[in-house]
């Protein structure tokens, strides 16, 4: 009667454990992650610049800013595990800089390690993420809010990033500055 029972058991029990799995269970194992976030500025009217960050593991993360309304990009950060890519699309201007990243230039990083696992950790929580600015390293933008939200894990196309010549090398400081942050 025991062994009668066993068999369909155990089948009701593999049925039910494999319908139950999680969206982001292995987000870690996964190399793609997308996910928008909304960096909220702690100012009277509250201004929010929204973007889309995208990470490849190991091997890039992109975060573009967008502008409200038109969509277009402001700004992008390309980091790479050996440096920092940060290009002003509205002034033409572009910075590269290897880690660690000095925190007086108002971007903080110690390794891309550490920023990626940041990153695939929020995912994780299934629901939006808060964090403060300077948790990404972004203390040019003071006490700001970033909130991560809208995870996904399909694959997208990982283009390198092309700058024409009417892109101007900069300084980190100029660079920000000219963004006023």
């Amino acid at each position: 009667m025991k062994q009668r029972l066993f068999w369909p058991l155990l089948l009701i029990v593999l049925f039910v454990s494999s319908c139950s799995t999680s969206r982001f269970h292995s987000a870690s194992e996964k190399p793609y992650l997308t996910c928008r976030f909304e960096v909220i500025m702690p100012s009277q009217a509250h201004e929010k610049i929204n973007g889309v960050l995208q990470l490849y593991k190991d091997s890039v993360i992109r975060i573009s800013f967008r502008a409200p309304m038109v969509r277009s990009e402001l700004a992008l950060l390309v980091y790479s595990p050996t440096e920092l890519l940060v290009v002003d699309r509205t002034n033409k201007l572009y910075v590269s800089e290897a880690y660690p990243i000095d925190p007086a230039y108002g971007i903080h990083v110690d390794s891309f390690d550490t920023f990626q696992n940041r990153i695939i950790n929020a995912s994780k929580r299934k629901k939006p993420s808060f964090f403060f600015a300077s948790d990404f390293g972004w203390t040019a933008f003071g006490e700001a809010t970033i909130q991560l939200y809208k995870f996904s894990d399909s694959p997208f196309e990982v283009r390198p990033t092309k700058l024409s010549r009417r892109y101007v090398s900069s300084t980190l400081n100029e660079l920000l500055g000219s963004m006023g942050l």
